[in-house]
């Protein structure tokens, strides 16, 4: 529950028309993803058929091509199989007679409770979601999130008072946007329920304008599968302002060499060598407020993990191992844990695999500090995920900032458990 639940006679302002343009489905995406066989280098060809992975050469697709080949072909003849199912759809006749294209004239009227298209377009989600979770395919979260949300849009008439798959819908979308590293969009998404529960009036669905991922919430309007998604968001945040700081931190040391006697000795700064006042302010300039924000957002993301613990105490160990949610005694909260696992359980992993933060926060019930992180794998991390520190090589080795090709490889298994460490895959249904 949430201070957000109105009464049965509160009135609920009726959305309005989504600025967002629906297609019949989404095979094209610009996102872009990791070599889903090496998971080093870019995955700058993108499979023909199903366009859901990318490889770095010729020879990472063939490699893969035995595992990959079931699921692919599954995805295409999916696409296949929406396409055909929605043609009804674009010839639909009104009470009034008139006809209209529902894709092209948007009346969120598509009825999400049966269907053969809302079936082969829900199908087609899962899929993708698990062509992500075994291939590391940002572009596969995001096909499967642009899928789900154009369903979301093309029934938010149908949905704004009876749609229990809209409610379903809301759940399954963040988790698969923060996987394709979405985060801006995940946090937008969440708010934008959060910001029109509070409204008289209507704005347009799914509309916001950015949010401060930093910002502070009150959690007692969150549910609960909203506060697992906004943590996951400003754990990441926090994360990666940790690894910004390396660079600050190894660009403050190069730095300082400039002020040594010897290694600076034709460097314009060493005159300042000596000189505490003066280092102490520059310091301050280069490192800003990067440690106030990044302790910030910890005391945010456990305040928020706390605050689900309090709630649901299935929840944040389910979404470590699914396995660990009592089912079999059928209760709100079970059932509840087992739906936030499905829905943003992989994103966590992906987000936590390498630096345990979870088994911590479930052993200690409190998040690790912020200087516990390994540095090593935290550059491993980032470089799988495709983002790399600007300083170049030369500038990184004077102060241990390479990362080595042993920790990559150890990432991979602890980031990619489902390839790897072949845990069992969950469908979203």
């Amino acid at each position: 529950t949430s201070t957000r639940d109105r009464m049965d006679d509160d009135y609920v302002p009726e959305p309005l028309p989504p600025v967002r343009k629906v297609s019949i489905v989404c095979t094209e995406t610009s996102t872009e993803t990791q070599c889903s066989t090496c998971h080093v280098k870019r995955g700058v060809l993108t499979c023909a058929l199903c366009q859901a992975v990318g490889y770095c050469e010729a020879s990472c697709q063939m490699e893969q091509w035995d595992e990959h080949q079931a699921l692919c072909g599954q995805i295409s003849r999916q696409i296949e199989q929406t396409r055909a199912s929605a043609e009804p759809l674009q010839t639909i006749r009104l009470p009034d007679s008139s006809i209209v294209n529902l894709f092209q004239d948007n009346l969120g009227i598509l009825e999400c409770t049966g269907g053969d298209y809302y079936s082969a377009r829900m199908i087609l989600v899962d899929l993708l979601k698990k062509c992500g979770d075994l291939n590391n395919s940002k572009m596969a979260y995001d096909l499967a999130a642009d899928n789900l949300l154009d369903l979301m849009a093309l029934s938010y008439k149908s949905g704004a008072h009876h749609g229990a798959d809209q409610e379903q819908m809301k759940k399954y979308v963040p988790g698969m946007l923060i996987a394709a590293e979405k985060d801006q969009e995940a946090y937008n998404f969440t708010k934008y329920f959060m910001i029109k529960d509070h409204l008289e009036f209507s704005i347009p669905y799914l509309q916001v304008e950015d949010q401060d991922i930093e910002e502070d919430l009150n959690i007692d309007e969150l549910y609960h599968h909203e506060m697992v998604d906004i943590a996951l968001v400003k754990f990441k945040r926090m994360k990666r302002l940790i690894f910004e700081r390396l660079e600050v931190e190894a660009s403050w040391k190069n730095f300082l060499m400039g002020t040594h006697p010897r290694a600076g000795g034709v460097s314009v700064v060493e005159c300042i060598r000596g000189i505490t006042l003066v280092t102490e302010k520059i310091k301050k300039f280069v490192f800003g407020d990067i440690n106030k924000r990044i302790t910030k957002l910890a005391v945010q993301v456990e305040e928020l993990l706390v605050g689900v613990n309090a709630k649901n105490e299935y929840v944040v160990p389910g979404l470590v191992n699914h396995d660990t949610i009592p089912l079999a005694e059928r209760s709100y909260n079970a059932l509840d844990a087992s739906t936030i696992s499905r829905c943003s359980g992989g994103a966590w992993l992906r987000a936590t695999g390498c630096d345990g933060y979870l088994q911590y926060f479930i052993k200690y019930d409190k998040g690790m500090d912020t200087d516990e992180f390994d540095r090593d794998k935290l550059i491993a991390y980032f470089s799988l995920m495709g983002v790399e520190l600007r300083l170049n090589i030369e500038e990184r080795s004077k102060i241990h900032l390479c990362g080595n090709e042993e920790t990559i490889n150890q990432m991979k298994n602890e980031i990619f458990p489902f390839i790897f460490m072949k845990k069992k895959w969950i469908s979203l249904f």
